[in-house]
């Protein structure tokens, strides 16, 4: 019996199956990196966004950081907290569109932290100030200091390498600390710290506005308070 020339054998069927496997082996990654890419441009731009709307908020607050809280006022659309607002919904007068400026693409929820206590401090709306206003004026090298920065709560907190840190995927946070702060050092409830989140990468915001995707062992929180190594400080 002659085969039908326009049907398929099992073995044609088989063929044909087993190199789209093959090309979708080989053009997942490709798909997949492409992705990430793409994220990591978009999180560096938000980031821009955040440190041109921090600039202004500066601006028009005598030259003082942006709290990265004020206690004894509502929240808003991205902290719906009662009693507190923090610092991305302090800023959102000055992005138009806040709350997607502040979720990482790479991360499950928001995954943009400022530096804290170094620059980002506690205020309290009837007067009180917690750790005192960061000013301008306190920072030696705006271009040198990280203000914001892709974070997580880091699972590894004791890992002495910051490239190797490694977040929860399920955390919300809105800070990352830095080694002067006593919840850094190994207290896992508190270790929110910035993390590698794109390529072996983070989105850095600095003080000035500019941004930077660069390893967090480069923000140096390895190094000590006023080390020239250390980004993260004010000196």
């Amino acid at each position: 019996m002659l085969r039908d020339k326009s049907g398929f054998t099992l073995i044609e069927l088989l063929v044909v199956i087993a190199i789209v496997a093959i090309l979708a082996a080989i053009l997942f990654p490709v798909f997949l990196a492409a992705k990430k890419s793409g994220q990591a441009v978009s999180c560096l731009s938000n980031m821009k966004q955040i440190g041109t709307a921090h600039q202004l908020y500066i601006d028009n607050n005598n030259n003082t950081l942006v709290p990265i809280g004020m206690v004894g006022v509502r929240g808003g659309p991205f902290f719906p907290d009662p009693n507190v607002i923090y610092w991305p919904d302090i800023l959102v007068k000055y992005t138009a569109r806040s709350e997607k400026l502040h979720k990482c693409a790479s991360a499950k929820y928001w995954g943009i932290g400022m530096n804290h206590p170094q620059l980002g401090r506690w205020r309290d709306a009837n007067g009180g100030i917690f750790y005192g206003p960061c000013k301008m004026t306190d920072i030696a090298q705006p271009t040198r200091t990280v203000c914001f920065a892709d974070a997580g709560l880091i699972i590894n907190c004791t890992e002495p390498n910051p490239d190797k840190w490694r977040e929860d995927p399920n955390a919300r946070v809105f800070i990352f600390r830095t080694p002067d702060n006593v919840g850094y050092y190994g207290v896992a409830a508190w270790a929110t710290q910035a993390v590698n989140r794109h390529n072996g990468k983070a989105s850095c915001g600095f003080v000035d506005g500019h941004a930077v995707a660069m390893p967090v062992s480069k923000i140096g929180f390895q190094f000590p308070l006023g080390s020239p190594q250390a980004l993260w400080d004010r000196f």
